[in-house]
């Protein structure tokens, strides 16, 4: 039980934070292999300070890479493997230069062609290694949306948010609603995340991006079938089964598909209401 609350604290982690928390980690192993064979294999005293300054200088820079490749990333579809691919061309060779200055500035026998040749290869995994991760994560949080430890503030703006409760009264005939220029079929949509300038529709074929707000997304889907369950979260009743409060006010909807949406606190009384009357 213990074991399982912990692994939904780290997924519940940000991109940036889960990340360097596993560069972190590799760090500290690096540092203690180079302790190890210092004092086991060189039969040299054990310098702890030289082997975490030999990690930073091979992999330090990452750590400052990292936070801002979670932040170029983020506004682009969970499966948009293009742009990593193109983020790489600039994340990598950052890198490299980094890596080669600190390098010829402390070892003037290498050349940095030669420091090139033999490390690119290092950073190319690297940078691979955070982008399988960051999508690893990024598709674990999907599944398990955290809901927000609510400050003053961000409870003033829930209770300020747009919200429309449901009205459970008959709408026009509508199947369809067009965003992006893309055709949505309104009943496949399970639910809706707001991420800046975009919002993430959650539908019976995948994730979707679109460029909206949620507010404008509000006011082309039927009010009686979408409830707006958190300032971030748009839900579709329909494919809703339950309502499991939280702690501190919170809650969560639990959708027929096993995914859950946040219910903010302001949000809960109605959220139950509408999900148990909900035809």
């Amino acid at each position: 039980m213990a074991l399982t609350h912990f692994s939904k604290r780290l997924v519940r982690l940000k991109d940036y934070q889960w990340l360097l928390l596993c560069w972190s980690l590799l760090l500290c192993i690096i540092c203690t292999n180079c302790t190890i064979y210092s004092v086991f294999i060189a039969k040299e005293r054990a310098d702890f300070a030289a082997s975490l300054f030999w990690a930073l200088r091979e992999y330090g820079i990452w750590l400052v890479l990292t936070p801002l490749f979670c932040r170029t990333i983020q506004p682009v579809s969970l499966f948009n493997v293009s742009k990593g691919v193109l983020l790489g061309f600039v994340y990598i060779p950052i890198a490299l230069i980094f890596n080669v200055l600190l390098t010829l500035g402390s070892e003037q026998s290498v050349s940095w062609q030669e420091f090139l040749f033999f490390n690119w290869h290092k950073h190319t995994i690297a940078y691979i290694a955070i982008y399988l991760l960051w999508r690893f994560h990024a598709k674990a949080n999907k599944a398990l949306p955290c809901p927000h430890q609510a400050t003053n503030s961000e409870t003033t703006q829930e209770n300020q948010a747009s919200v429309s409760p449901p009205t459970h009264e008959p709408d026009e005939a509508r199947t369809t609603i067009t965003l992006d220029g893309r055709l949505i079929e309104i009943d496949n949509i399970h639910y809706a995340q707001a991420s800046g300038n975009y919002v993430d529709l959650f539908t019976n074929d995948g994730n979707v991006l679109v460029r909206a707000t949620m507010k404008e997304l509000q006011t082309l889907l039927p009010s009686h079938q979408f409830f707006r369950s958190h300032r971030s979260y748009l839900v579709n009743l329909t494919h809703c089964e339950t309502v499991l409060n939280e702690r501190a006010g919170h809650g969560l909807i639990r959708l027929r598909n096993g995914q859950s949406v946040p219910v903010s606190k302001s949000q809960r009384a109605q959220a139950h209401q509408y999900v148990t009357t909900y035809p």
